[in-house]
């Protein structure tokens, strides 16, 4: 199974993070095989765990929570385009060349929209990939470890 992440920079590019199968652990912590280093990423922020048969994402007890399509997670599989939040960062997941245009992530439906969203909270974006508060400029300058998923 092929998995990538993307996120975007604020000028609009996309930066694309390849996930080799096994357990990585996204933080701002040194000890994490994707560095993302902003206050709003704990440490040990989430893992994600590459199968053959899937890809599932667990929240390792972070400060400001992980979300799989705006809806908070202690633990998910990951579909191909589906939205992840870590922290103020918003990923959007691949599988297998899936979905094949990467779009920047978009709001949750707003509550008018259906019925079953009244649940969804309404994530703020200001830019892409960054949820509005962010006072980082150059938050997607990442020093995203790669050394494990080469």
């Amino acid at each position: 199974m092929k998995v990538k992440l993307h996120v975007f920079k604020e000028n609009g590019d996309r930066k694309e993070v390849p996930v080799k199968p096994g357990k990585h652990v996204i933080g701002r912590g040194e000890d994490a095989s994707i560095r993302v280093p902003l206050a709003s990423v704990s440490r040990r922020h989430c893992e994600i765990e590459v199968t053959e048969d899937a890809v599932l994402v667990r929240d390792l007890g972070s400060s400001n929570g992980t979300k799989r399509n705006y809806q908070p997670i202690d633990e998910a599989e990951l579909r191909a385009g589906d939205v992840l939040s870590v922290g103020d960062v918003l990923f959007t997941v691949q599988i297998n060349g899936q979905p094949a245009k990467i779009q920047r992530p978009e709001p949750a439906l707003d509550s008018d929209a259906s019925a079953d969203s009244s649940m969804m909270e309404t994530p703020p974006i200001a830019k892409p990939g960054l949820l509005s508060g962010t006072d980082a400029s150059d938050a997607f300058d990442f020093d995203f470890d790669l050394d494990d998923l080469d």
